[in-house]
């Protein structure tokens, strides 16, 4: 991502001017994104009071703070440039909500959108897009028609049995990947947006309406790829908007002086509600940074009157920079959480509502298998022949993997092997076999990096698809195996069987 951003500023540098395709490239990747947050999107965390509370409350507390700045900045670096009550008050809530693109893309990078605390920064990120919706809509004074509204709620049930009939029949190649593009791009954003109504977010709406499918899964991973690569024309766009000039860079780097406080706010408010300080910590990295929505906003604000063409360069820039500051401390987040562990653990109640990760530590086992996918699953179901039943569990952060598991009378906890407090717990226990199965291959170096640290021993094997990644975690003393030429192994052996 700073990559990309470094790019866009360099171009604008040279003179290069945007290009329209590279717009839409940008407007398709966001589009895409959200589908995706869709797919793994679940009410029942978005409807929570606490969820709801941290949002608003962020929303209020980040606005008021943002306001006393831009009257600053205004006042004594730009010489009062067109700015009056209602410009500021505009652009500080259009500022204080957090980057969509950034949390999600970093989140998934990781491995950790299913994971406690990727789910709590995906449901504030949703409140703040129900916001943001509603402010761009008094913005531009354009709101979705009554007519409108009632025509997708009448088609919404018969659209979702229409498209789940064609997902049952449609097989699991290219149509597969053609069929979820047309979800997303014309059934979601191009319908909502036709009808007033936040394209992005219908493709959020979308995605969370047809995530009960079995193929959503297999729906997301065909996408992957095609996000990506979309999205590489959003983080070029903002580059190439953002004309830099002195006293614009300097008002830039003002704004981002609040980052801290904003971090601050969200670390705090999700301790008072009773979240562990991991949670707090991580969720507030990721939420601190600011919103690609505040440009659009700033934009229909400069069209109208309302704020001046240098406010929209000030705000590229600031959410240019914000992404450059965050992404180093997002990165590393686990190890300023190691760093920094019986200092923030002193912001902890006894007894956090996150507690999933203590779920294992009053259970004995030998053998650990962590991430019950098709591979965990495998190992797990293998290793029965060799282990007593309750000498064996498996480890999954997808709360709906866990119950599924647990239906089938498989030992199975919710954890996530991401957390240093899990292998704390760990290490207390005799065990005999660790095996790595999870699909991330950064999850598994993570895990491999705690035992390491923590001087856990016992044999630990992993699973990965590249040379490189074996060699990787071989250095890390974990016997990996390139799933691939395992496969290839097991083959032949099936066919000797014959």
């Amino acid at each position: 991502m700073i990559g990309f951003l470094a790019a866009g500023f360099i171009f604008n540098g040279l003179g290069f001017n945007l290009a329209v395709d590279l717009t839409t490239f940008s407007d398709l990747g966001i589009a895409l994104l959200l589908f995706f947050v869709g797919l793994k999107l679940d009410i029942r965390e978005l409807i929570k009071p606490t969820v709801i509370s941290v949002s608003i409350t962020n929303i209020l507390i980040n606005a008021g703070f943002l306001v006393l700045g831009l009257f600053l900045i205004n006042t004594l670096i730009l010489d009062h440039h067109n700015l009056n009550f209602f410009g500021i008050l505009l652009l500080a809530i259009a500022l204080s909500f957090s980057s969509t693109v950034f949390a999600v893309k970093a989140l998934d990078a990781k491995g950790d959108i299913i994971s406690f605390h990727g789910k709590l920064v995906v449901s504030v990120l949703i409140i703040q897009d129900i916001v943001a919706a509603f402010l761009l809509a008094f913005t531009e004074i354009k709101f979705p028609t009554i007519d409108a509204l009632f025509l997708i709620l009448i088609l919404i049930f018969p659209v979702k049995f229409i498209i789940f009939k064609i997902l049952d029949n449609i097989g699991h190649d290219e149509l597969l990947i053609l069929f979820g593009l047309f979800l997303a791009l014309v059934v979601g954003y191009g319908f909502f947006e036709s009808v007033g109504i936040k394209g992005e977010l219908g493709a959020l709406i979308l995605g969370a309406l047809i995530n009960r499918h079995s193929k959503c899964e297999e729906i997301g991973q065909a996408l992957f790829s095609i996000k990506e690569f979309l999205l590489v024309g959003f983080f070029l766009t903002i580059g190439i908007n953002s004309n830099i000039s002195i006293p614009l860079f300097g008002s830039a780097l003002v704004l981002t002086v609040f980052l801290i406080a904003r971090g601050f706010f969200y670390f705090f408010s999700i301790s008072f509600i009773n979240f562990r300080s991991r949670t707090a910590l991580f969720s507030s990295i990721t939420l601190m940074t600011y919103s690609e929505f505040s440009l659009i906003v700033v934009a229909l604000g400069t069209s109208q009157g309302l704020l001046s063409p240098e406010w929209l360069t000030i705000s590229a820039i600031a959410v240019s920079l914000s992404f450059l500051i965050i992404t180093p401390l997002e990165k590393n987040s686990e190890i300023i959480y190691e760093r920094y562990h019986d200092y923030l653990c002193k912001f902890e109640e006894s007894n956090p509502k996150d507690k999933e990760n203590l779920s294992i530590k009053n259970q004995d086992f030998k053998v650990l298998v962590i991430g019950m996918g098709r591979i965990g699953t495998g190992a797990f179901e293998e290793l029965q022949k060799i282990y007593k039943k309750e000498e064996i569990i498996g480890v999954e952060h997808d709360e709906k993997k866990v119950s599924l598991h647990r239906s089938e009378k498989r030992n199975v906890a919710n954890a996530d092997a991401g957390d240093l407090d899990f292998w704390k717990h760990i290490k207390e226990k005799n065990v005999d076999l660790i095996i790595l199965a999870m699909p991330k291959h950064r999850s598994n170096i993570e895990a491999a990096k705690h035992i390491t640290n923590l001087n856990i021993r016992c044999k630990i094997y992993a699973v990965a698809r590249f040379d490189e990644e074996v060699s990787e975690l071989d250095s890390l003393g974990v016997y990996a195996f390139n799933i691939y030429a395992e496969a290839g192994v097991g083959l032949a052996k099936q066919g000797q069987k014959i």
